[in-house]
C-alpha cells in the first residue's frame, strides 16, 4: 500500500490528477483486500482530496465519509481528523 500511496501523492505534487486517482484507487483496492483499518482512511481520504481538485465532488464526498467512518471507530469523535472531515461535510 505504501508505494501506491506515495506514487499517488507524487502525481498529485505534480498536478497529475488522473494518474493520481487512479493510483490512489489502486492502493485502496489493495488496502481493502488487506484489511489495513486506518490505511484505509488514509487514502479515501488523498482520494477524496485529489477528487476534488478535478471538480469531482460528487465523488468526493463518499470518500471522505468512509474516511471519517474509520477514523470514528478508531480514534472516537474528539480526533482532530474526525474533527476535520466532519467540518469539510458540513457536519
Amino acid at each position: 500500500m505504501t508505494s501506491n500511496l506515495e506514487r499517488g501523492n507524487y502525481y498529485r505534487a505534480q498536478q497529475k490528477w488522473d494518474k493520481a486517482v487512479e493510483t490512489y484507487t489502486l492502493a485502496l483496492k489493495e488496502a481493502e483486500e488487506q484489511k489495513e483499518g486506518v490505511d484505509l482512511a488514509i487514502l479515501y481520504n488523498c482520494l477524496g482530496d485529489n477528487l476534488v481538485s478535478i471538480d469531482e465532488v460528487d465523488q468526493a464526498i463518499p470518500c471522505f465519509q468512509e474516511a471519517l467512518c474509520i477514523y470514528r471507530n478508531a480514534y472516537g469523535d474528539k480526533h482532530p481528523k474526525v474533527l476535520k472531515l466532519q467540518e469539510l461535510l458540513g457536519l
